[in-house]
């Protein structure tokens, strides 16, 4: 999948580029000035760096290229940055300098249309999900059965899935394979009826202790 990055930093262009390399994507660097032929055409996955934009900028190019599947980076992240970001449209956001390792599946869950965010963003949405929609908070009870279909092993991943870990993080933390993890994630968001990790937090979050 092509990448487009927005930055006014050599440095942190020449990081993503490389990165974007190492996990077999190919990467673009786009105008500031928003003067991209048929910008409204192009898709694939973007990296807003938000040290180099205006806040009005970064809404300039949600709207003005709005194939792309919008990544906030920041080199000082905050929860309530992030948060906003998310709200405006963006589908991830994460450090600037986060690991490569965490890269791949970065590009992998916001190219299914999931959302990549921190643990205590999640949370935040999640609380104000909820308290747009207080009837969730009484949907547990109906969900039992679903729940008790799920195996021992697939519980765990679930539990750790609902911390905000990665997949990396959790295949070592149950000295499993990436591989196993996303076949049990897979089998989790059936047997649950959810779409992503997000609707499954949704679901899930009153009633996993």
């Amino acid at each position: 999948m092509k990448l487009f990055i927005v930055s006014d930093n050599a440095k942190v262009i020449a990081r993503w580029t490389l990165i974007a390399g190492n996990t077999q994507h190919t990467c673009e660097k786009l105008s500031l000035d928003l003067s991209h032929v048929n910008a409204d055409k192009l898709e694939g996955i973007g990296l807003l760096h938000l040290t180099s934009l205006t806040a009005g900028e970064v809404g300039h190019y949600l709207n003005v290229y709005s194939r792309i599947k919008w990544i906030a980076f920041s080199d000082v992240p905050s929860d309530s940055e992030g948060l906003k970001c998310l709200e405006a449209g963006c589908r991830g956001y994460i450090n600037t300098y986060t690991t490569e390792s965490l890269c791949e599946e970065l590009f992998d869950v916001v190219a299914r249309n999931d959302i990549w965010a921190g643990p205590s963003i999640t949370k935040l949405l999640l609380n104000q999900y909820l308290s747009d929609r207080p009837g969730l908070k009484n949907e547990g009870a109906a969900l039992n059965d679903v729940y008790n279909r799920l195996t021992r092993r697939e519980e765990m991943v679930m539990r750790a899935v609902l911390t905000g870990a990665a997949n990396k993080e959790i295949a070592r933390d149950l000295s499993i394979t990436e591989r196993t993890v996303k076949a049990h994630v897979a089998s989790i968001l059936r047997k649950t009826q959810s779409k992503d990790r997000v609707s499954l937090i949704v679901k899930f979050s009153n009633r996993v202790a």
